[in-house]
């Protein structure tokens, strides 16, 4: 019985260290700690070895995680089954000494082992960044089902029945060695789609360095073509002033004060990923005919990582330029650092978004608030933020604070 509690301790501890949790974390782990110590000590109390045991406990933590835990229901599946094929792998090492300790301390060295891979694996996760997307983690979980049925049908075989020890063995290391087989799999999957992600942002900041390049360009032409209409409009004013028309000499002035404006308007932070961010979704706003207004108050320490960044700041500013009024198109982005980033993008609407959509669910035919919405909270949920949606004065709110201590 005192193994049983053991082994629903690191399980338990496994989870609660894994998973990212809704609710308090002791909490998470006495929920998993009695109710997996009462199945396996109840099972154990009918049956010498049960085929159901691991499944059911599997099922638990699944069940339990599903509530109160923010991860992807795959995800948890997938880790839940995995838990149970570690607990496999350790009895099937622990048989390599059955001809030289007794039965009761192979199972100490079989939990021992446990824990020693069960703290390997939350140190891969947490500290090396594993993150998939969820369709990996659905066909990982489909890999780890068809796994453990495989390895308890062959375990029941070699527990309740009299086989040739030395081929089953073999056949339950090999299932044995197909865990760590999962584990490797798990982690080149997770570098190449980091890589990927790092490839994608790469494309997307040339696509807007480019789109940044040519308008300068076209800014340095117009503001040629206005050094050149200079001369014309120094001997009109040169009339005014002989006729003192200074009225007519106030239009002029304001007229080109404005076009200057209009060419220059560029961010320049200190920055500069942010600068390119904005300066380009800036140019899509500007050809809309919607005015940005803007106060951006940053230095250029890393935030976050930079994809991250521009998923994040494209996602905001493009359901803000896609969804403003049509009456009375404007945007308005605050950026501020302190203890903590703050980022708000304002867009002036005509209706209501959050009674027709209070989900904020994606619409490709509405056009409603909802594109790269799922995006935003998975971003901002990654680095401990928080983000609120909400109207005021016939404005959308998407006001976002995240802590810059948080470990990038």
């Amino acid at each position: 019985m005192i193994i049983n509690f053991v082994e629903s301790l690191i399980a338990s501890f496994f989870f609660t260290n894994y998973f990212d949790l809704k609710i308090n974390k002791y909490v998470y782990f006495i929920i998993n700690f009695i109710l997996i110590s009462a199945e396996i000590n109840i099972d154990n109390t009918f049956y010498s070895y049960s085929i159901t045991l691991p499944l059911l406990v599997a099922s638990t933590a699944t069940i339990i995680a599903y509530f109160a835990a923010k991860n992807n229901i795959w995800e948890v599946l997938f880790i839940s089954l995995f838990d149970e094929l570690i607990v496999g792998l350790s009895i099937t090492t622990s048989l390599l000494f059955q001809q030289i300790i007794s039965v009761s301390m192979r199972t100490v060295v079989a939990k021992t082992l446990y824990f020693f891979i069960i703290c390997l694996v939350i140190y891969m996760c947490k500290y090396k960044k594993i993150k998939l997307a969820s369709i990996y983690w659905k066909l990982l979980s489909i890999v780890a089902i068809i796994f453990y049925f495989a390895y308890t049908i062959i375990s029941q075989f070699y527990f309740g029945m009299n086989l040739s020890s030395i081929l089953v063995f073999i056949t339950l290391l090999s299932f044995g060695l197909s865990v760590i087989g999962i584990a490797v799999l798990v982690y080149y999957i997770s570098e190449l789609e980091h890589k990927q992600q790092e490839t994608q942002f790469s494309l997307q900041k040339l696509e807007m360095e480019q789109s940044n390049y040519q308008q300068l360009n076209n800014v340095s032409k117009e503001i040629k073509i206005m050094k050149h209409d200079l001369k014309h409009d120094y001997a009109l004013i040169e009339n005014y002033l002989k006729e003192k028309e200074y009225s007519k000499i106030n239009k002029i002035v304001e007229s080109r004060m404005q076009n200057l404006k209009d060419v220059t308007t560029n961010i320049n932070s200190d920055n500069e990923l942010i600068n390119t961010i904005i300066n380009y979704k800036m140019m899509i706003a500007n050809s809309k005919n919607i005015k940005v207004n803007y106060e951006i108050n940053v230095s250029g320490k890393e935030y976050m990582k930079d994809y991250h960044l521009n998923e994040l700041l494209s996602n905001l500013l493009d359901n803000a330029i896609d969804n403003c009024s049509k009456n009375d198109p404007k945007i308005e982005v605050f950026i501020e650092e302190d203890v903590f980033l703050y980022l708000e993008v304002i867009n002036k609407i005509n209706d209501s978004v959050l009674n027709k959509n209070p989900d904020l669910r994606t619409s490709k035919l509405g056009g409603n608030h909802g594109h790269g919405i799922k995006s935003v909270k998975r971003i901002v949920n990654e680095y401990r933020g928080s983000v609120k949606f909400f109207e005021k004065d016939n404005k959308f709110h998407a006001s976002i604070i995240i802590p810059l201590n948080h470990p990038h």
